[in-house]
């Protein structure tokens, strides 16, 4: 008999908050980024003072996208008053990642 081994390699995903302008002057675009994961099941929320924006809100995803190191990334984003003074932020729900809040800078519109 042979004795096959196998190993299930998991990695926790690296996150990345930031805005920067939008074409609309009066705005600014959030974006959560989730990149270097694996497996590839990720779930991916970006929340407005705890309230999960969906596309009807105007989130607009990628999608989970391969890396060229056999991990995965993911990117959503989300256009916003820049005078809007709630809070942002970003949850992750990974198997690596158990979960994950990050929230933005409540001066976003002074870091751009």
């Amino acid at each position: 008999k042979k004795l096959v081994l196998c190993l299930i390699v998991y990695a926790a995903p690296e996150v990345y908050l930031f805005a920067r302008e939008a074409r609309e002057k009066s705005n600014i675009v959030l974006t959560c980024l989730a990149t270097g994961f694996y497996p590839k099941d990720i779930i991916m929320n970006i929340k407005r003072n705890g309230r999960i924006l969906t596309i009807e809100d105007g989130v607009v995803t990628s999608g989970v996208r391969p890396n060229e190191d056999d991990t995965h990334q993911r990117r959503d984003h989300v256009e916003i008053l820049r005078t809007d003074v709630a809070n942002y932020s970003c949850q992750i729900i990974h198997v690596c990642a158990f979960t994950t809040f990050m929230s933005w800078n409540s001066n976003l519109s002074e870091n751009i």
